[in-house]
């Protein structure tokens, strides 16, 4: 397929998509004014920011109390979360309904991905395992994963799980081939009999959902006997999250996103699915400075003639989005725990600072002036002061 034909499909795919969205609202709405609380738990995943704009160009007026900086409600972690980890974590609610409804006859749990059921979990049985590759949950779940037997590795490049458990979860990144991926991993990892459970995303989440959902559902069919509880896991709404919905005028203070529930009842017998498991190519560099989580990406540009160049319509520095579909994204080589994003020339002189920040005491003054005479920086001076900007200190 050429540039024009694939740019055709594209604008065919998204055109649809909004029909879907709109007529999703039409009906919802048409009973009289609805809620923005219900509106978003019934429009299948869409993005806030997309169906409010949407309602305004329906004309549909939406009742909505939700006011600038009400954020009260949302826990915090340090260090924080950060959108390139793809982490949106359950809600504490959800993670413990979650455990107890998977937590029976005394039998293992393997969490991939999840360390927020794991965490549940294990205040039901010591038979708990994660595997997460991110190493700063140890100062996230702190006393909270001492009966969990954790295992610091990528699911899909770890191979060294031998023992065959009864109950397998996951929460993988919400991307087709990603959850076919580790549907497979859990598949070579489940007993005959066992359960795999998973998270889905819903219809609307972007153009291409409703067809992945059932591409999904399909391979999962293969694995075993299919549930589906439509909007039982419940996330929390991240601080980069909250802070894209902010940029884009969209104020909410509730937990909108929602997830599906499949449970596969795993057939007695052999499951015979091949399927080549890629290792993961990390492009991103990461650093925690004074709890934020910097990413900075391993092959920016080393020719840009300007040392720093904010992103397209990104006020304060902030990203008004979470999607991979964004144009910009590419442009970003800098992106924090707080969804502020920019481009920054010369690799090697950033990766630097950013080590040298990770290391400045907690408690020191971190103003331009006194962080260069510390670390000595009076060369990268024309760095720091716009980075700092960004790091929003």
């Amino acid at each position: 397929m050429d540039y024009d034909q694939s740019t055709q499909v594209d604008i065919e795919s998204t055109s649809r998509y909004i029909h879907q969205i709109d007529r999703r609202i039409n009906d919802l709405s048409s009973t009289g004014n609805i809620s923005i609380e219900s509106l978003l738990s019934e429009t299948k995943g869409a993005f806030p920011t997309l169906v409010l704009n949407r309602c305004i160009k329906l004309g549909i007026g939406i009742q909505n109390t939700c006011h600038q900086n009400e954020f009260a409600t949302f826990r915090t972690f340090t260090p924080e979360l950060h959108p390139l980890d793809f982490e949106w974590y359950f809600t504490e609610e959800s993670a413990e309904h979650l455990a107890k409804l998977l937590c029976f006859r005394n039998h293992s749990l393997l969490c991939l991905g999840a360390p927020t059921v794991a965490t549940a979990n294990a205040k039901l049985t010591k038979n708990t395992f994660l595997v997460d590759r991110n190493r700063l949950n140890i100062h996230r779940f702190t006393g909270k994963l001492k009966n969990v037997n954790c295992i610091y590795k990528d699911v899909l490049s770890y191979s060294e799980i031998n023992k065959p458990f009864s109950v397998i979860f996951f929460d993988a990144p919400w991307y087709k081939e990603t959850i076919i991926s580790w549907l497979l991993r859990a598949a070579q990892l489940i007993r005959n009999k066992g359960i795999i459970a998973f998270s889905l995303f819903q219809e609307l989440t972007r153009p291409s959902a409703k067809d992945d959902r059932e591409m999904i559902l399909e391979v999962s069919s293969r694995i075993g006997n299919i549930e589906i509880a439509r909007n039982a896991l419940h996330y929390e709404t991240p601080l980069f999250e909250r802070q894209a919905l902010i940029a884009s005028d969209t104020f909410i203070n509730f937990n909108w996103r929602k997830g599906d529930l499949v449970l596969i009842h795993v057939n007695n017998t052999p499951i015979q699915i091949s399927h080549r498991f890629l290792s993961p190519q990390d492009q991103w560099d990461s650093y925690t400075i004074r709890g934020q989580v910097i990413k900075h990406r391993k092959f920016a540009d080393q020719k840009k003639e300007h040392i720093f160049t904010p992103i397209d319509n990104c006020h304060n520095y902030i990203f008004p989005s979470v999607s991979h579909r964004d144009k910009r994204r590419p442009h970003i080589n800098i992106w924090t725990s707080r969804n502020k994003v920019a481009t920054v020339s010369h690799h090697n002189i950033v990766a630097s600072i950013l080590g040298k920040l990770e290391k400045y005491p907690y408690n020191s003054n971190f103003d331009s002036n006194t962080i260069i005479k510390h670390l000595d920086l009076e060369k990268e001076k024309r760095w720091i002061i716009p980075l700092l900007k960004v790091l929003d200190f």
